[in-house]
């Protein structure tokens, strides 16, 4: 039995496609006379959902069926510097929906004063994230969960609902329209359910409430009945989606398992019993493995996992997820990039369906393999801009056997460390690799990548199935010496460091009435870490750095005031840099404390030695 991976099909229209076994002549996507029913061909955009899976129905593409393999992403938890990678490295991981939180009290941090620029451009984000291939999901609350104090929610809402916060209270909801018809400015243009121009729609749902639990029916019915109806009125178009593990749910949102699980089949299968209409969904836990990822493809559901690291900000208190680094999705790859590339197809089927002709097999070291039988791919068509792909993985100069339209073809899988051959079949191009190689693949372009452990590229394998080996880079010589690059950075967010009160750092002082607009810890020490080669006296300094109000501090010791200026480290090994981002963009009794300020950047070694001032600051 071959073991396969699958294409993606970005682009283009699926016409018919299968699987393995028994899916000849099997019409898997609709047609203008199918059971969804085609609207007139010029019609709006919609976003719509049933029992198996989401669904857009464009207006020049037609009804595509998704599924959704989500990765959790909090830009208000990072740099928006960093955000471009990150997202490539999620879309090249195999994930094609990014879901981002957007917390109340990072967009609103005093009433009615709302920040929507730099790191908080949520507009810039969703341009980010469609131009990297992936949908977005965007979680407006007003409890939004994740490391968020208070869900997100600002402090100073109690000053106007009291404790009648999470219901349909007149102030509290009051104070909810008021942020959302603000934030719809931001996204309402950006949804897939938008016609016109070139710009990136790539919206697909917008998420209500988190763990929202309550015994009382009356209380839930108000509530969401009103978030519902103000979304709408708003702009809000896509389906809405919430994150209650069925504890309350309501009429046209889709609820959402976000437990963890050991037997997600079970699991997904009472969330069809008690919401038969909608696709089954769940958010998974940061430590979810490999198979049983692999295990939700094959029951056919959807899923969010926790993926992304995040930097610590004012309103943030869980303890350890402050400072949560990336998640490594080697081990991973597999499994997303098969249910992400035959989402489409697998959306159409049933569980028993799929399960009747994928099996997932677990391997002892922890990965998954997908086995198809009698691979047959009569009459399909698997859609992409330039062509159609399909790679296939077994042994190493094994044998693996494919027949489309009634032709076979029996391919060699090479030696490991050969390159792959593309063999045509009929209007597929298979491309069989072996089992080590597979196990790093990655989406890129209109093709696929196959990545080391390292991130290091091996293979490429492009939508018309050329066949690329990638060289190693080869190092650059130079005889100046390479600058010391600061390690990953660490918040340090015990108390006695947000205060500054802690005996190891220098203490700086913060407006006290911020905490009465819910900034949870306007100051914040951040930590990282480099390493000198050789022990004798070097100069440093962090031009980068923008200035901050306390000192830097190296090794323990106070150094120059500023952040940015020049340091000196006089013996090798490893060190330690620690300085204080304070008064981070928020205003306070209506005015601003001070500017945004930055932490680091990359740490320069000044040379020669002779000549440079100690207080001398590069430009």
């Amino acid at each position: 039995m071959p073991r396969f991976l699958p294409a993606r099909k970005d682009c283009g229209r699926v016409h018919a496609a299968s699987l393995a076994g028994r899916f000849r002549r099997t019409k898997i996507f609709p047609t203008a006379k199918n059971v969804l029913g085609r609207a007139k061909q010029h019609h709006m955009p919609t976003v719509s959902y049933d029992s198996l899976s989401f669904f857009h129905d464009g207006a020049r593409t037609g009804v595509r069926r998704f599924a959704i393999v989500g990765a959790a992403l909090d830009p208000a938890l990072m740099t928006a510097d960093g955000w471009t990678g990150e997202l490539a490295r999620l879309r090249h991981a195999g994930f094609n929906t990014v879901v981002a939180r957007v917390p109340w009290a990072i967009h609103e941090p005093t009433p009615d004063r709302f920040g929507f620029a730099g790191d908080r451009d949520l507009r810039r984000f969703v341009h980010e994230a469609g131009a990297a291939g992936l949908r977005v999901i965007l979680r407006i609350g007003p409890c939004v969960g994740g490391t968020f104090a208070g869900g997100g929610m600002p402090g100073w809402i109690g000053g106007f609902a009291g404790d009648r916060l999470r219901e349909a209270s007149p102030a509290f909801m009051q104070r909810v329209t008021s942020f959302w018809r603000r934030l719809a400015r931001e996204f309402v243009d950006l949804q897939a359910t938008r016609n016109g121009g070139s710009t990136d729609r790539p919206i697909v749902a917008i998420g209500l409430e988190d763990h929202w639990h309550s015994l009382d029916a009356e209380v839930g019915a108000a509530y969401f009945g009103d978030l519902v109806r103000f979304a709408r009125e708003f702009g809000v178009e896509v389906p809405l989606i919430s994150a209650n593990n069925c504890w309350y749910m309501h009429e046209g949102v889709v609820d959402t398992w976000c437990r963890e699980s050991d037997d997600p089949a079970a699991r997904m299968a009472e969330l069809r019993q008690v919401q038969p209409d909608a696709p089954p969904m769940g958010f998974l836990s940061w430590d979810e493995d490999a198979q049983r990822l692999a295990s939700r493809a094959i029951v056919r559901s959807d899923f969010v996992l926790e993926a992304s690291g995040g930097r610590h900000r004012g309103a943030t208190s869980a303890r350890g997820l402050a400072e949560r680094p990336a998640r490594d999705l080697f081990d991973l790859r597999r499994a997303l990039v098969f249910a992400s590339s035959f989402g489409e197809v697998l959306a159409k089927l049933s569980a028993d369906e799929v399960a009747a002709r994928v099996e997932m097999r677990a391997r002892s070291d922890g990965g998954v393999d997908f086995l198809g039988r009698d691979l047959a791919l009569n009459g399909a068509r698997l859609d992409r801009c330039t062509g159609d792909l399909l790679v296939v993985a077994g042994k190493p100069r094994g044998k693996i056997e494919i027949t489309v339209d009634g032709s076979t073809a029996t391919l060699t899988v090479p030696a490991d460390g050969a390159a792959p051959k593309c063999v045509a079949v009929r209007r597929l191009r298979v491309v069989a690799v072996p089992f080590p190689l597979a196990d790093g693949v990655g989406v890129a372009g209109d093709g696929f990548e196959f990545v080391d452990r390292d991130g290091n590229a091996l293979v490429a394998v492009d939508a018309a199935g050329g066949v690329r080996r990638m060289k190693p880079a080869a190092a650059a010589k130079s005889t100046q010496r390479r600058a010391p690059k600061l390690g990953e950075t660490t918040a340090l967010a015990e108390r006695a460091s947000l205060d500054g009160s802690h005996a190891r750092f220098a203490w700086i002082s913060a407006p006290a009435s911020l905490g009465a607009f819910g900034v949870a810890a306007q100051s914040a020490y951040y930590r990282a870490r480099f390493k000198q080669a050789g022990k004798s006296k070097r100069l440093y300094a962090l031009p980068s750095a923008r200035k901050i109000d306390a000192a830097l501090v190296i090794d323990g010791a106070r150094h120059a005031d500023g952040g940015a200026g020049v340091f000196e480290i006089a013996s090798g090994g490893a060190h330690t840099v620690v300085a204080e981002v304070a008064n981070d963009g928020l205003p306070a009794a209506g005015r601003a404390v001070g500017a945004p300020t930055g932490v680091f950047g990359p740490i320069v070694e000044l040379a020669p030695l002779k000549g440079v001032k100690r207080d001398a600051v590069p430009q």
